[in-house]
């Protein structure tokens, strides 16, 4: 299981040296984090109410995943694409993690600025939901990026 090395991924993924099942230990992965990420957020309370940048940052989110993925998907080829969901998953896990990891400054960096306000837990700002926002966007732009490269380098 590939944790960091995209690239070596993708040369295995062309090459044709993983198969569907051995792309279910990502899936899985996927599920179980998923899985704890929406069974623990109400263990988070807040001191406020929802605003409308929650709000906003919830549909945009379920748009950008829905209409994210769709775009994987004809990026892979549409209905005469090949092997979807093992792409899909082998790339998202890695790149997720990826992301993560890339992140870790910028969520210092907030968290920093929110420690300083006193006023802090507030209702969520218009800038917080588009920064967020971005970043699915990002994910999701790169994500289509290495399916691109492993269905034209798959094609040779």
């Amino acid at each position: 299981m590939y944790f960091w090395n995209i690239n070596e991924l993708k040369r295995k993924l062309i090459s044709g040296e993983i198969s569907e099942d051995g792309a279910f230990i990502y899936f899985f992965a996927v599920l179980v984090l998923d899985t704890l990420w929406i069974a623990t957020w109400g263990l988070f309370p807040t001191e406020y109410e929802p605003n409308v940048w929650d709000y906003a940052e919830m549909v945009g989110y379920v748009l950008i995943v829905i209409g994210g993925t769709f775009i994987l998907y004809r990026r892979n080829g549409g209905s005469k694409g090949e092997k979807f969901f093992l792409r899909y998953f082998t790339l998202l896990w890695v790149l997720g993690i990826r992301f993560f990891v890339y992140c870790i400054p910028l969520v210092i960096f907030w968290a920093a600025l929110i420690w300083q306000n006193e006023n802090y837990p507030e209702p969520k700002l218009w800038y917080e939901t588009m920064a967020l926002l971005f970043t699915f966007v990002l994910y999701y732009w790169r994500l289509a990026v290495h399916i691109g490269e492993v269905v034209r380098a798959s094609r040779i």
